[in-house]
């Protein structure tokens, strides 16, 4: 799986597949979502040029375009 470019972790996600609990996402090149799950999980996709963002247990929802 490819590195991701931006990881949103410490979080309070919601998923929207009941009752699934995610605390962090890995976004890749062009905006694309790489994994949803626990800041452990994410974390694993980050290398030296990942930008990792706490959210410091703010909530993340999904965006629709």
């Amino acid at each position: 799986m490819a590195n991701a470019t931006l990881i949103l972790k410490n979080g309070n996600l919601l998923t929207m597949a009941d009752p699934e609990r995610a605390t962090a996402v890995a976004v890749g090149q062009e905006g694309r979502i790489l994994a949803v799950g626990s800041d452990a999980e994410v974390g694993n996709l980050a290398d030296a040029e990942t930008t990792v963002i706490d959210l410091r247990g703010k909530t993340l929802i999904p965006g629709f375009f």
